[in-house]
């Protein structure tokens, strides 16, 4: 029980207090001379589980600042997460991983963000693959494919047609 306890605490404190090392790898998509995206992974430096924070930013061609899109945390470290980003045209793309996500139709001005602990009812957390697929189109149209864990009543595919403004289980 106090084993328990203890790793309880760690988690807790790290949680509330993250060690956080500098960017060990980078990817960047974009469209040229519009705007770019990236995501960096950022290892904890503090921590006996090898986690790590991915950061996802985005800018305008013409800027030297980067803003904070979405952060996720992920229990073992990705190598490869460059297919996290998602470039559809000059206006439009995506990013995902975990169980979050957010798209932008106005080349990365604007995001419109989704997390299944806040947008799916009665969510019971932590799957590290639940978004498997996404696509979003020209249009606003996308889908996102699901890998529900097993005995959980949760959505396999979602749909918008908003950009990712509000998803729903039916087209």
């Amino acid at each position: 029980m106090s084993v328990i306890l203890v790793a309880g605490l760690i988690s807790f404190c790290r949680y509330q207090s993250p060690c956080i090392k500098n960017a060990d790898i980078t990817h960047q998509n974009g469209w040229q001379d519009v705007f770019d995206v990236k995501a960096e992974r950022k290892l904890e430096s503090c921590s006996f589980v090898p986690g790590a924070y991915y950061v996802f930013s985005a800018r305008q061609a013409n800027s030297a600042e980067w803003r904070e899109v979405m952060t996720f945390r992920h229990d073992d470290p990705k190598e490869n997460f460059g297919e996290s980003i998602q470039i559809v045209n000059s206006k439009v793309a995506f990013i995902f991983m975990g169980w979050k996500s957010a798209i932008t139709f106005d080349s990365g001005k604007t995001w419109n963000l989704w997390n299944a602990e806040e947008d799916i009812e009665n969510w019971k957390g932590v799957n590290y693959r639940l978004i498997e697929k996404m696509s979003v189109s020209e249009n606003g149209e996308g889908v996102m494919i699901l890998n529900p864990l097993p005995d959980r009543n949760e959505p396999k595919e979602l749909y918008t047609s908003d950009f990712g403004k509000t998803w729903k289980q039916t087209k």
